[in-house]
């Protein structure tokens, strides 16, 4: 049987997640211990990020209570350090979202917060920063903007970089692409650019980035355009740089490219749907990630309430249906795989719960029965304990 925890450190040595690059050595926890913050809507039983304790030697998790009210910390990340957290405030008001930097204290898991910024638009959604931990980026879904802005060396972002207002929109799909609808914002492995995922124009944009001055260009260097009404809202990267998956929230597909940061380039490859062929329900996908041994993908599907799972072919970098996992909850918004690679968390945002599944040796997943009520419950991240 394959060690699941070796696979999982040696893979991650370079591997670009949703939120951050790290090695396995920050990753990975000598204790197995680690904080999980939890990124919420807030409302009358949510007040901020929450806090739970996780032990990824037996799966036990405990919540820890309230690391820092916030108002609606939708979407969170870290350093490569795991020294600092950073959390996009989705707010649709004159003011616009904020961005806000908090120093992790890895005894307590309690946050302390060291600055708080305009995101540059509306909706902020999701948030990243690069390898060396020298330069944030946000999507603002709301107003369809992009913005960067350098991070010093205490781990504030207390100045803007740069905005990118992306203008028109698709209008494929009725009602969600009447305009530019920023989605999700990611370093690519090279470092030199940031693919930028715009679901109300079908489009995946990369811009280069600047990360000695925290700035982006403004023209983007090549453009991926998905099928008409696709949608796309969130996208992985293999740690070669050689393949980028992107998944579609309105179409319910994955869409598979090649890519070459050297020209650079995107070249579609495949197209493959997230539902099982008898469901005819309404569905939206949302979360899509890599497992660090590189052989299987996961995508959440809200509606159908499970997480799909593929296998994937390291060489042609394609996708085959492998299943879909119950997410034992309603609207998985997010999920997270765990540094070891042998469990998965989920926030179920309709469920309000937080729920852990098993990853098999085989990348199937498995329940657990472990799981905590967590109002509104749309974002984990993994941070060592100490």
């Amino acid at each position: 049987m394959i060690n699941l925890s070796i696979v999982a450190a040696v893979a991650l040595i370079g591997l670009v997640s949703v939120c951050r690059a790290a090695t396995s050595d920050e990753r990975v926890s000598r204790t197995g211990k680690y904080w999980i913050y939890v990124g919420t809507y807030t409302g009358q039983e949510s007040k901020g990020i929450q806090l739970v304790e996780f032990d990824a030697e037996t799966g036990e998790l405990k919540h820890a209570g309230l690391a820092a009210e916030t108002t609606n910390p939708t979407f969170l990340c870290t350093d490569p350090q795991f020294k600092y957290l950073y959390a996009a405030n989705e707010m649709y008001g004159p003011e616009g979202g904020k961005v806000t930097a908090y120093e992790i204290d890895a005894q307590t898991g309690m946050l302390k917060q060291l600055s708080d910024i305009a995101s540059s638009g509306k909706g902020p959604c999701h948030l990243a920063v690069d390898a060396a931990g020298r330069m944030l980026m946000v999507a603002n879904y709301g107003s369809g903007s992009f913005a960067s802005m350098p991070i010093d060396e205490n781990g504030a972002v207390t100045r803007p970089g740069t905005t990118i207002q992306h203008t028109g929109g698709a209008k494929a799909f009725e009602g969600r692409q009447n305009g530019p609808h920023a989605h999700g914002i990611y370093p690519d492995p090279s470092q030199r650019y940031a693919l930028a995922v715009d679901l109300g124009n079908d489009s995946v944009s990369a811009y280069q980035m600047n990360t000695a001055d925290g700035t982006l260009s403004t023209t983007p260097a090549a453009v991926a355009k998905a099928t008409p009404g696709a949608g796309p809202r969130h996208l992985t990267s293999t740690p070669d740089g050689k393949f980028v998956y992107v998944a579609n929230e309105l179409g319910n597909t994955v869409d598979v490219y090649r890519w070459d940061a050297s020209k650079p380039e995107f070249t579609h490859l495949q197209t493959i749907n997230t539902l099982p062929q008898d469901f005819a329900g309404r569905n939206l996908v949302a979360e899509i990630a890599l497992h660090p041994s590189g052989t299987s993908l996961y995508v959440s599907n809200r509606g159908h309430d499970s997480i799909v799972v593929y296998r994937r072919d390291p060489d042609s970098g394609l996708l085959t249906l492998a299943g879909h996992q119950s997410t034992e909850g309603s609207g998985p918004r997010h999920f997270e795989i765990d540094p070891t690679g042998r469990w998965m968390v989920i926030g179920n945002q309709q469920g309000n719960n937080l729920v852990l599944l098993k990853i098999g040796a085989d990348g199937d997943l498995s329940p657990t029965g472990k799981q905590l009520k967590i109002p509104a419950a749309v974002c984990a991240v993994f941070v060592p304990r100490q």
